[in-house]
């Protein structure tokens, strides 16, 4: 039933997992794009690249079993806003920690603080949406 996947979701991750999801990791989308932070000037924002070249290199780190996924070039922490957009902040306080799922395809979904699910759309755009589709699966590489 729907209640009992809800609660699966919450579930503690084992140490494998939390190895397997945590350090130096590209983080790939469902469209073979790299996840990436960068500054537009006035704000940072998140998007994607074709490769992962330095700034689509992330540290993702644990935080008493939620993770923060710290992007490489800036140091900034990738940070869920509340109403459903992706952007960047220095420091790593609640909006910044995400909780990592382990899916059956070997991908990785990440929930926001506020129960949404990071997701790269085809186009780019990242932002959060309320359920795990493909958009919102991801493979971590080593780098």
């Amino acid at each position: 039933s729907e209640n009992d996947s809800s609660e699966e979701d919450d579930k503690e991750l084992t140490s494998q997992e939390l190895a397997e999801v945590t350090g130096q990791r590209c983080v790939r989308t469902h469209s073979s794009a790299y996840l990436r932070g960068w500054d537009n000037g006035t704000d940072w924002h998140v998007g994607a690249a074709p490769q992962c070249g330095k700034c689509e290199q992330w540290k993702i780190e644990q935080h008493k079993g939620k993770v923060t996924l710290r992007e490489s070039c800036t140091g900034k922490y990738l940070r869920a806003n509340v109403e459903g957009y992706v952007d960047m902040a220095t420091a790593a306080r609640g909006h910044e920690l995400w909780t990592p799922k382990s899916n059956d395809d070997g991908t990785w979904s990440f929930k926001s603080v506020h129960g949404t699910w990071l997701r790269a759309q085809p186009h780019g755009r990242i932002s959060l949406q309320t359920h795990v589709g493909g958009d919102e699966k991801f493979r971590l590489k080593p780098w």
